[in-house]
């Protein structure tokens, strides 16, 4: 794998960590818009190389990640190569598990450790209904998330 694609996915892992301290900060007992800022850590990350050998369309990547600033709780992530041209794309899916409910989020990143854009596209237990947007950037050991929620 290479370290863009592994770059990527510390990005996405940031993203889990916003969601986290959404949890933590009560989210769902907020008037206005409220804006977070996490740092996530990777904790695995398991590449998923479909034929043909190398980097191609399909390839994937699964990592679990843990809020270590902003918050507490845990992600699961999911990011597919769907083309190699022009910079190329991965879209990934974002799952942040928290004690009151679950909150998800989806994005699309090319495939250098540049910023992933987020949505927020629901949630369970008191995150129903949640709605955002945010950017996951890519760092060492995980990412730093800013999640806007209204």
């Amino acid at each position: 794998m290479t370290s863009r694609r592994v770059a990527a996915s510390v990005g996405i892992l940031t993203a889990t960590a916003i969601v986290v301290a959404v949890g933590a900060t009560g989210a769902s007992a907020r008037t206005g818009p409220l804006t977070l800022n996490f740092t996530n850590k990777m904790d695995t990350f398991t590449p998923i190389d479909v034929p043909p050998t190398g980097p191609s369309a399909g390839d994937q990547f699964l990592i679990s990640s843990h809020v270590v600033a902003g918050g507490s709780g845990r992600t699961a992530a999911t990011c597919q190569l769907i083309t190699l041209s022009r910079g190329g794309i991965r879209l990934c899916e974002i799952d942040f598990m928290l004690s009151g409910g679950t909150i998800t989020t989806r994005g699309t990143t090319d495939t250098a450790a540049t910023p992933t854009h987020l949505v927020v596209t629901g949630g369970s237990g008191k995150y129903v209904g949640a709605q955002g947007s945010g950017t996951l950037t890519p760092t060492a050991t995980g990412s730093v998330v800013t999640l806007s929620l209204h």
